[in-house]
């Protein structure tokens, strides 16, 4: 389970990037340096997940859920339903990982 709060960290640098990159006219140099720290994270959400896919599929999942409540709620766009059904069955796919074994 420590592997969801690396990924959750990781998602949640993942997306303020990608926000901010949308919102600036051009790309800051500092942003160079949250880039690192992202590639940290991700190595540690792996490096302490049950196995590489459930480990990629709790990025997933903490990247979407982020995505989309950054959408409707800071950006003010529609959320289309497939993400919702995406960020669904990331649910399902990350708890059957862990159930599994």
């Amino acid at each position: 389970m420590i592997s969801l709060l690396w990924a959750t960290l990781a998602g949640m640098i993942a997306v303020t990037l990608e926000v901010s990159y949308r919102r600036a006219d051009e790309w800051p140099l500092w942003a160079a340096i949250p880039g690192v720290v992202l590639t940290f994270l991700i190595f540690k959400t792996v490096h302490s997940g049950p196995s590489l896919i459930t480990a990629v599929a709790a990025f997933s999942l903490a990247t979407i859920l982020l995505r989309v409540t950054v959408s409707h709620f800071i950006l003010g766009e529609a959320v289309v339903k497939g993400n919702l059904l995406a960020a669904a069955f990331m649910i399902l796919a990350v708890g059957a990982g862990y159930l599994w074994r």
